[in-house]
């Protein structure tokens, strides 16, 4: 048996080695052949002379009807009349027929407290949310909803009281998130800023 193995194994060998030395003089021959095709500047033997160039020309399927129909435009100038476009004439009083004065609007104020309030001050009013405390709220207690977030943060800028705002947060928010179990850090963040707003 051992000597089968042997025999197939120097029968293989044998196979390999002159495969190589095939493969070796083939790449002998393509280099030399390289190098003679580049070693020569004269490119000449590369061009047909047109007086020998065999080629058929190539004709496009309807190029020649295209050619025909060109040959056979008229060469003057043809004129289209257009119609010319109609307006009327209307006169602003029949628009505006019942609108003789214009009418006049007095401002309505509801929160005598906003009356002397500039936009700035009423903006202010509102939860200061860093951009840093809002990436981790929406991520650890929003469970990644920018939307589910900013509505919570709407309803709560809608608030009157702290415990109105604490009710709502414990009742309504919490449960839907798994009551933010093991997300305390940001809870006690979270409560912190909501609580400030209305300290203030």
């Amino acid at each position: 048996m051992q000597e089968k193995i042997e025999e197939a194994f120097n029968a293989a060998q044998e196979d390999v080695d002159s495969m190589t030395q095939e493969v070796e003089q083939a790449m002998e021959t393509a280099k030399s052949n390289a190098e003679d095709a580049f070693s020569n500047p004269d490119l000449s033997d590369l061009f047909v002379p047109a007086d020998q160039d065999m080629r058929e020309e190539i004709e496009l399927p309807g190029i020649s009807t295209i050619h025909k129909m060109v040959d056979e435009f008229p060469e003057e100038e043809i004129e289209i009349d257009f119609p010319k476009p109609t307006y009327e004439k209307n006169d602003m009083e029949d628009l505006t027929a019942g609108y003789e004065k214009m009418p006049e609007f007095e401002r309505k104020i509801n929160n005598q407290s906003e009356k002397g309030q500039s936009i700035n001050d009423r903006l202010k009013a509102g939860l200061k949310i860093g951009m840093n405390d809002r990436i981790g709220f929406i991520k650890h207690l929003f469970n990644g909803s920018d939307q589910d977030y900013n509505r919570v943060l709407s309803q709560l800028n809608t608030m009157e009281s702290k415990v109105a705002a604490q009710n709502f947060i414990i009742s309504m928010v919490k449960p839907d998130y798994n009551n933010w179990e093991g997300k305390d850090a940001y809870v006690e963040r979270f409560m912190q800023i909501v609580e400030a707003k209305f300290d203030n």
